[in-house]
């Protein structure tokens, strides 16, 4: 019988630390897109971390920013087993807000298809 997969979003996933961030963009390989822009960056790890920007100045309210912030996780818990050890970074532009959560999240799914 096959184990589940883990989908959780432990503290050792998440770039917390802003060193973690900035060596993932310096180092990283982006990957651009209308809404969003992803920082990739092979990491030494057994398992994949996530960093996410979310400006005040691109996304105003606090809601839509929790939101945007909500779908990103849950997607990246999905996909985390898939992908290789990377680092990724995303940031947020303002037009991803104008999206729906299921063209966010169709969005963000296709994106880590590319990266896989």
């Amino acid at each position: 019988m096959l184990k589940p997969q883990p989908t959780n979003f432990s503290r050792q996933k998440r770039l917390s630390n802003p060193n973690e961030f900035k060596a993932v963009f310096q180092a990283a390989k982006k990957i651009a897109s209308r809404n969003f822009a992803l920082y990739i960056k092979k990491n030494n790890l057994d398992y994949s971390r996530l960093g996410i920007v979310v400006a005040k100045r691109n996304v105003r309210k606090a809601t839509t920013r929790n939101l945007i912030k909500r779908i990103l996780r849950e997607s990246f818990r999905f996909n985390q087993t898939k992908l290789d050890s990377f680092d990724v970074i995303i940031v947020v532009y303002n037009a991803f807000s104008l999206l729906s959560k299921q063209e966010m999240r169709k969005a963000i799914d296709g994106q880590w298809r590319k990266i896989m």
